[in-house]
């Protein structure tokens, strides 16, 4: 329910920044999504519990006006604006919206949900305007900037999910996955450094898929494991492309890198460099 006028980056600035712009079927208009921000996605089946979406989004709000209060800081609603807002202290005259709510329903399941700032980078809200809100008595704020403190993503997830299940009144069942924690990519980066040699080639001297296959393996594993720090296996591998072929005698580095943390598992982007020594 978005104005592209509220973007207000073009194509190329867009692609400089390393920033993508999607379109969605919910409505709020236009908002960021990044890094030290709990996005909550709440699928529900309202039949099982009410069917009056406005309903639901109060208690979307209630839940983080709740979450807020634990931190000792007081959310609030304003009329026409849905979200949940800091309001005017000492330190600022303006209203603060530090969790912005859109969401869809397809047969009173809903989609979509909340994005709660906690250690947000601000400044990407400097290139939108904010759910289309131009009135300059409002900006954004985060838990950290409140606070002035980071607050590990986990400790604020887990007392929403118990809010989350008050509020709704069902009983909250929560399986405690290996993955469930924050970790730097950097802990569980893998590099791995290989020779080709003489039966990884076929006749012509280039390096074998299936060898390279069973490496990027070996890599993925060892950086799930380090991850998770839990054993593993590798249940598939998605893609693979040669920008030119990989010969006898090279030395190949495979990096494999973390990019997404799942329940019971992760996605690992491993890249194939090679260097010809002779």
């Amino acid at each position: 329910s978005g104005s592209i006028d509220h973007l207000l980056l073009t194509d190329a600035e867009l692609s400089k920044g390393h920033i993508e712009f999607f379109k969605i079927n919910r409505g709020g208009d236009i908002t960021y999504h990044g890094p030290g921000q709990i996005t909550g996605y709440p699928i529900f089946d309202l039949d099982e519990f009410f069917t009056d979406v406005h309903k639901y989004v109060r208690m979307i709000e209630e839940a983080i006006i709740q979450v807020l209060a634990l931190y000792g800081l007081k959310g609030e609603r304003i009329d026409s604006y849905t979200g949940v807002w800091l309001p005017p202290n000492e330190t600022s005259d303006q209203y603060r919206k530090i969790c912005a709510i859109g969401v869809h329903l397809s047969r009173w399941v809903s989609m979509h949900g909340f994005a709660f700032n906690i250690n947000t980078d601000l400044d990407y809200f400097n290139k939108i305007i904010p759910c289309g809100i131009v009135d300059e008595n409002k900006t954004v704020t985060s838990l950290a900037k409140e606070l002035g403190r980071e607050v590990p993503l986990q400790e604020v997830g887990g007392k929403l999910v118990s809010v989350f299940a008050d509020l709704f009144e069902f009983e909250l069942v929560i399986y405690k996955s290996f993955l469930m924690r924050e970790k730097l990519v950097a802990e569980s980066r893998t590099i791995m450094t290989e020779m080709i040699m003489p039966n990884d080639t076929n006749p012509m001297g280039n390096l074998m898929g299936g060898y390279l296959m069973r490496w990027m393996d070996i890599a993925c594993a060892v950086c799930a494991a380090r991850h998770c720090e839990s054993q593993v296996a590798t249940a598939s591998v998605d893609h693979i492309s040669f920008h030119e072929p990989i010969k006898l005698g090279d030395v190949i580095t495979l990096t494999a890198t973390v990019t997404r943390a799942f329940n019971t598992s992760v996605e690992i982007y491993v890249e194939v460099s090679a260097a010809d020594i002779t």
